[in-house]
C-alpha cells in the first residue's frame, strides 16, 4: 500500500510517496524543471542536529524593524542637537 503526500509552495510542487521502506520524492519547480529522489528509510536518523523554522515574513519584517530602529536613532540625535543649538542661542 502506497501512502502519498502532496505539498505546494511558491517555489513549486512536491509529492512524497511512501512505498515499503523507500520514500520517493518528486519535485517540479516553477521553472518546469523536475527532480526525483529515492530515500531509504533505514538510513534516516530521527535525531536531528539542528532545526530551522523560518516564516516567509521574517526577512522583510526584520528589514523594516532595522530601518525603523536606525531612523529613530538618527531622529533622536538630530533633535537633541537642534535642542542644544536653540539653548545656546537663547543664552
Amino acid at each position: 500500500m502506497n501512502i502519498a503526500y502532496k505539498d505546494s509552495s511558491s517555489f513549486g510542487k512536491r509529492t512524497y510517496v511512501l512505498d515499503g521502506d523507500i520514500i520517493l520524492v518528486k519535485a517540479v519547480a516553477i521553472s518546469g524543471s523536475e527532480h526525483e529522489v529515492r530515500v531509504d528509510i533505514g538510513q534516516l536518523d530521527p535525531n536531528y542536529d539542528s532545526l530551522r523554522v523560518r516564516g516567509p515574513l521574517l526577512v522583510p519584517l526584520s528589514v523594516v524593524a532595522l530601518v525603523g530602529l536606525v531612523g529613530t536613532s538618527i531622529l533622536t540625535e538630530v533633535s537633541s542637537f537642534s535642542h542644544l543649538h536653540i539653548m545656546r542661542a537663547c543664552s
